[in-house]
């Protein structure tokens, strides 16, 4: 048991017990600010009950269901909601879509009720709408964006008022501190944070206090203050409704972790792992959650030398990132089509209602002012008008029947040219099956001949060749395990290369005791590559990390795939004992990395100075290996 409290945890406690006091202080002001919930949400009673069936079924995850409920509200409308309906309908469409990842259309919505709210102009709308444009940003990493929307639902948000299906103040906050907590500026993070927990604390929100606690330990993490931080993330463990919060402990975990990595202590963290892998199983419905956790886990036994738990939590981390994008994609599929097929109904209702409409006035006026004559003649024209337009129709559909036509042969000859480049690059892998593997295949009959003969000879020398033979067996299939690689269709996305690359180089690399950083560029991740491009980049980092693991003595390596403007850059470093470039030999594997750039329509640069390290580079473009079929 502690005796004596330090400084930090004496003021933090302080406040809590201010903030307590406050909410006896506030109570008053809090129910007069309390408004009716129909003061805000004028909707109309159909409107309202969809609301709150849709907010349910979004609390039980179910946002498939949700977004069809949501587009039913606004098809069957057709054009008739108030300015009211619409903006919830698009506000709540828009949360949808962020819990769903879908972030343009998310954009589009909330920005649809931004433009509503501005015209109805209510500060709290308004407000809101700001809230929930921020946090879209904030997912798509537009930081930038996002601070400016929070700062302006700052400004809108009344402090003391919570009312369902709103955001609050203090919501707000807490979204801006996180920004800053992105954008590398602790110490505003932090200064939000203890303002939006003060009000959370208020209102009685224990997740909004929680999350407040996790923001200002990580940002006391990039001050390197590391005993602030492990104070507010046991501080959040300690809040009594945290098991009806598991994402938010793993998060908490998640905190902790990056802090005993930051100590370096061994001990801490095999605590904490033993404490919290059983819970991460358990609630493993958490996706976003559970990826920062078990990131945490990895970074955190590298920096401990601990390769094997780190490739251990590594291989749990990217079968689990596969299973979230595969899960995802087929959600955004039936998101998507339902998405804009409703999108598409809803602007042909709005538009054959306004055209009815604008019929029905033309004919009340040509009845009141002309008569019955005027009207036949009225009707007369207009059967002529209509005979001309379907005559326009019927000419438009046979000009899209022949552009369909044309269209069509363009893709039987693009079809016809992907074919031909298949049967090119089965007969470019018959080759190299041929050349490579089958040379390969004789330098082994040759190695075990001439270990038969030297068995009785010399034992030592025959002993040699089997040794040889050996590495070269091995050599041969993992050129085969890498050419069936590059041929499997499911491998055709630069996410399945750079997810091969890592494995590959923490098996290599981490055997030799090397410590491996890689960084790669989330844009190229969901990108098609061809098998070509695909297998020679590949072998092209083999090459340069074999070298690294065989040659460099090194002790660090680093490995960066980047996108910048259209081209892809690969960078490969170490910190080992170097060597003269211009020694370069034919001998020394290094020319077929050359070879390897050309074949990628690229340049490989190689830096070296001797004591200081190595650096070998690779860069190409991506538009030109878009244009290679598969």
């Amino acid at each position: 048991m502690k005796l004596f409290l330090k400084p930090f945890e004496i003021i933090s406690y302080a406040k809590s017990i201010v903030s307590l006091l406050l909410v006896f202080c506030f109570s008053a002001c809090a129910d007069e600010e309390k408004i009716e919930k129909r003061s805000y949400r004028k909707t109309s009673p159909t409107i309202d009950s969809t609301l709150i069936l849709v907010g349910e079924l979004m609390d039980k995850g179910e946002f498939e269901h949700s977004q069809q409920i949501l587009l039913d509200g606004l098809e069957d409308s057709k054009g008739t909601l108030n300015q009211y309906d619409q903006y919830f309908l698009h506000t709540y469409l828009a949360e949808v879509m962020y819990y769903t990842a879908l972030n343009e259309q998310g954009l589009q919505n909330a920005g649809k009720a931004l433009k509503i709210s501005q015209s109805i102009g209510n500060d709290t709308l308004i407000g809101n709408a700001n809230n929930l444009l921020g946090l879209i940003y904030l997912s798509s990493e537009r930081y930038d964006s996002a601070r400016i929307h929070f700062t302006d639902a700052l400004k809108q948000l009344p402090e003391k008022m919570s009312i369902k299906g709103l955001s609050r103040h203090d919501h707000a906050l807490s979204n801006l501190a996180e920004t800053y907590l992105y954008l590398n500026e602790p110490n505003k993070s932090i200064e939000l944070s203890r303002q939006a927990l003060q009000q959370s604390i208020v209102l009685g929100f224990s997740r909004a206090e929680m999350l407040n606690h996790w923001t200002i330990g990580e940002a006391f993490i990039l001050e390197n203050n590391l005993d602030s931080a492990t104070f507010h993330f046991q501080q959040g463990m300690r809040n009594p409704e945290l098991n009806k919060a598991p994402d938010v402990q793993l998060f908490l975990y998640e905190g902790l972790i990056k802090v005993a990595a930051k100590k370096n202590s061994s001990t801490i963290l095999a605590s904490l792992e033993a404490e919290s892998v059983l819970f991460a199983e358990e609630n493993k419905n958490y996706d976003f959650a559970t990826t920062q956790y078990l990131s945490a886990l990895v970074d955190a036994f590298l920096k401990i030398g601990n390769y094997q738990k780190a490739s251990e939590y590594q291989q749990k981390l990217n079968s689990l990132k596969d299973n979230i994008r595969f899960k995802r994609e087929e959600l955004h599929i039936r998101l998507l089509n339902s998405y804009y097929k409703k999108e598409q109904e809803l602007a042909v209702g709005i538009a054959i209602k306004s055209k009815q409409e604008q019929e029905l006035k033309l004919n009340q006026r040509i009845l009141i002012i002309l008569g019955f004559l005027i009207l036949v003649l009225a009707l007369l024209f207009v059967f002529f008008w209509r005979w001309m337009v379907q005559r326009r129709k019927i000419e438009r559909l046979k000009f899209h029947q022949e552009k369909a036509e044309i269209l069509k042969q363009k893709e039987i000859d693009k079809l016809q040219e992907r074919f031909t480049a298949i049967e090119e690059e089965r007969n470019r892998i018959a080759r190299e099956l041929h050349d490579d593997i089958g040379s390969s295949m004789s330098s082994v009959s040759i190695f075990a001949d001439l270990a038969s003969t030297e068995l009785g000879k010399d034992p030592q020398k025959a002993h040699e060749l089997i040794s040889r033979i050996k590495l070269k067996t091995h050599e041969i299939s993992e050129n085969i395990s890498d050419l069936i690689w590059a041929i499997y269709s499911r491998n055709d996305s630069w996410g399945s290369l750079i997810d091969r690359i890592k494995n590959f180089c923490f098996e290599i690399l981490t055997s030799k005791g090397i410590q491996v950083i890689i960084s790669d560029d989330y844009r190229i991740r969901d990108l098609q590559i061809s098998i070509l491009y695909k297998k020679n980049l590949l072998m092209f980092l083999k090459e340069s990390v074999n070298n690294i693991a065989k040659y460099s003595n090194a002790t660090k390596a680093e490995i960066k795939l980047e996108l910048i403007s259209d081209n892809f850059f690969l960078t490969i470093s170490d910190n080992g004992k170097g060597f003269d470039p211009k020694s370069i030999t034919q001998g020394n594997g290094l020319s077929g990395l050359h070879a390897r750039a050309n074949a990628l329509g690229g340049q490989a640069t190689i830096d070296s100075v001797i004591g200081t390290g190595t650096t070998i580079k690779l860069n190409f473009n991506l538009e030109i290996q878009s244009q290679v079929p598969n």
